[in-house]
């Protein structure tokens, strides 16, 4: 693969490495093994959204699943990073990585590369963070729940012992009770998320002073509106200021003119 140039399987076979490694227990060839295959990857993703959209044929990456274990190696790797700024950067790196497979999500939906383009032109959001912002980054794996949090002074990781499928199956629940107006059968799926992706947080929302959360709205969580959390007395949006964003690189983070 390497002499042909052939980049769609040199990343196929690097991933493949990457998985090896993991099963072995060879936690630093394998991320370096992730590194590569995504690098590979990268510059030819925008020649399989367009072919895709010729021939209609399998998308290799579509389900993301390479980023999502990339993202996974490197939030389990932090537990043995001693130093803070290490820790900060594979974090970063983490999120960076689901941030590629946000990019591909998309790419693959509209089946163009237009975002590719449009990227120029967007700034990173927690770059322009206020003191009393912070923005959640929730990554749903198979056997927990990463929480991901930018403040002012960096990232936090917090880490929930709920697995993708339990927090699908209870937002989906929600989703459907929210659809019955006259109702409030949503309150205890609304309580339930609550606690699992925002009680974790709390006491550093309340040290910082935070009044204003981002949620950067993934997998089934964009389903939902994050105001209807309830805490068991009032909801989310009676304690802040809320906002969502579907990536951090997707949106215009400047201030409107106030006219």
């Amino acid at each position: 693969a390497q002499q042909a140039g052939d980049l769609g399987l040199l990343y196929q076979s690097q991933w493949q490495q990457a998985r090896l490694y993991s099963r072995m227990g060879r936690a630093d060839d394998s991320l370096r093994a992730y590194r590569l295959a995504v690098q590979s990857l990268q510059p030819i993703k925008d020649r399989i959204t367009d072919s895709r959209f010729r021939r209609r044929g399998p998308f290799p990456h579509s389900d993301g699943s390479i980023y999502l274990e990339f993202a996974d190696q490197l939030l389990k790797s932090t537990d043995t990073l001693q130093g803070k700024t290490e820790r900060q950067q594979r974090l970063v790196e983490a999120r960076q990585t689901m941030e590629m497979q946000k990019e591909a999500e998309l790419q693959d939906y509209f089946r163009d590369s237009c975002l590719t383009n449009a990227k120029a032109n967007i700034s990173v959001i927690d770059e322009a963070i206020g003191p009393r912002t912070a923005i959640i980054y929730p990554i749903l794996l198979a056997d927990r729940t990463e929480l991901l949090v930018s403040f002012k002074d960096g990232i936090q990781r917090y880490v929930v012992d709920k697995s993708a499928q339990q927090v699908t199956e209870q937002v989906r629940a929600l989703r459907t009770k929210l659809e019955k107006r006259r109702t409030r059968d949503y309150l205890p799926y609304s309580q339930r998320l609550y606690k699992w992706l925002i009680e974790p947080l709390e006491v550093d929302l309340h040290a910082r002073e935070i009044n204003t959360l981002v949620m950067v709205s993934g997998q089934s969580l964009r389903t939902i509106p994050l105001s209807v959390f309830h805490d068991g007395e009032q909801f989310l949006v009676n304690r802040y200021a809320l906002a969502t964003t579907p990536r951090l690189t997707l949106t215009h983070a400047s201030p409107l003119k106030p006219k």
